[in-house]
């Protein structure tokens, strides 16, 4: 309020005059403000609302602030001017204004929330400290982050394999944060650490990840990225991969002897690679035989677990590479009648997911002569018409050999 004086003089035609005065007080009226306008009371984050209102004031000649509190920033305006791009403050004239702001909210906050409610306040000031306050609500949204199409280093793989997986997504929230998850198909997962932010609401990731097979060929997985935001929204993309088993190889394979006798033992040995580092093998040696008039001689059977038969080794040698050796008696050589006989050995090499390598090595077998100790007679001398007994030993390392 003010106090304004009021003076009066009166004044005759020969000069007289006299004063007389009076005080009055004036009291400010504060400005009025009507209930706000909003352009949408709901809105999905990134997006902008647009307020509105009107004022009146009987103070003709006041000036006034407009502060508009938008919940994450404030826009004010004034009589004076100027003020901020895209707003507006009109005079209607007989004391009436007009206004109207826009704001956008980049994010709904709090986070952790699908929607948020913020309050917009709007106080009206004219320069007599006199106010009105309003309030409105506009409700945000969150908006879940798009994923686009994974991008993979390769789309199969051979063996146990590394894949680097790429993908991108965006997100009008800008103010978010997000979680990346990576499912590989194969039971494990990977939460990507680093996000690469490209700018404009748009991201970047990477991971890798190695396979392994499972007891199969080929094997094909689904590979799942699921990007979630700060406020529980959510998108995915998918891919799928193909693993395809590679065959050991043999490397080596030698006999300790091509050639030895019968009753003698012979020892393979060898190495093989596999590039599936994971994988579990299983050696077989088909000893030969089984052929007519020719005894089979079995097989041995090596594998990764064990445990293996006696003599016979199995070793990792690192990077891929295994050894391995075994032993085998062969008690005669077959078939009969003949002074040496060859055997045809097969070695096979066979991986858990069904792949294999084999070679062929031949051995020769010879018979070896029995040997005859010196004879024993029941008497080095007999009358004529008498009987003598002679009698003898003999060995033979062939000991499934007949003999006359």
């Amino acid at each position: 309020s003010d106090d304004q004086t009021i003076t009066v003089t009166v004044t005759d035609d020969d000069g007289g005059s006299a004063d007389q005065s009076a005080t009055v007080t004036i009291n400010n009226v504060a400005p009025a403000l009507d209930p706000l306008v909003l352009s949408d009371a709901v809105i999905d984050e990134g997006d902008s609302v647009t307020l509105s209102g009107t004022f009146t004031d009987p103070g003709l000649p006041d000036t006034h602030t407009v502060t508009i509190g938008w919940g994450n920033g404030t826009t004010t305006l004034t009589t004076a001017g100027p003020n901020p791009a895209g707003t507006a403050l009109t005079d209607l004239g007989g004391g009436l204004w007009s206004f109207s702001a826009a704001n956008v909210y980049a994010d709904d906050d709090p986070t952790g929330t699908p929607s948020d409610d913020q309050t917009i306040t709007v106080t009206v000031t004219d320069d007599d400290g006199g106010s009105a306050v309003e309030s409105a609500t506009v409700t945000v949204n969150n908006l879940a982050p798009l994923v686009a199409p994974l991008v993979l280093s390769t789309s199969s793989l051979s063996d146990d394999g590394n894949v680097t997986l790429t993908g991108n997504f965006t997100d009008v929230g800008l103010l978010d944060s997000h979680s990346v998850v990576v499912t590989w198909g194969d039971g494990s997962s990977t939460e990507v650490t680093t996000l690469v932010d490209l700018g404009g609401g748009n991201w970047q990731f990477t991971a890798d990840h190695e396979y392994s097979l499972t007891g199969t060929m080929v094997d094909s997985y689904l590979i799942e990225a699921t990007v979630i935001d700060d406020d529980t929204g959510s998108g995915s993309a998918a891919a799928t991969i193909g693993v395809n088993n590679v065959a050991p190889r043999l490397e080596t394979v030698e006999l300790s002897a091509a050639e030895i006798s019968e009753g003698d033992s012979v020892t393979l040995s060898g190495t093989f690679s596999d590039v599936g580092l994971l994988n579990a093998h299983t050696i077989t040696i088909e000893w030969g035989g089984g052929g007519p008039g020719q005894a089979d001689e079995g097989t041995t059977t090596i594998t990764t677990a064990g445990p293996n038969p006696a003599g016979a080794t199995f070793v990792d040698l690192g990077g891929g590479r295994w050894s391995f050796t075994a032993p085998h008696v062969y008690a005669d050589d077959n078939p009969t009648s003949t002074p040496s006989d060859s055997y045809t050995l097969v070695i096979t090499v066979t991986d858990d997911q069904g792949g294999s390598a084999s070679a062929v090595e031949t051995l020769s077998v010879s018979n070896v002569a029995p040997l005859l100790d010196p004879l024993v007679l029941s008497d080095s001398v007999i009358t004529e018409g008498g009987t003598v007994t002679l009698s003898g030993t003999f060995a033979d390392p062939g000991l499934p050999d007949t003999h006359e």
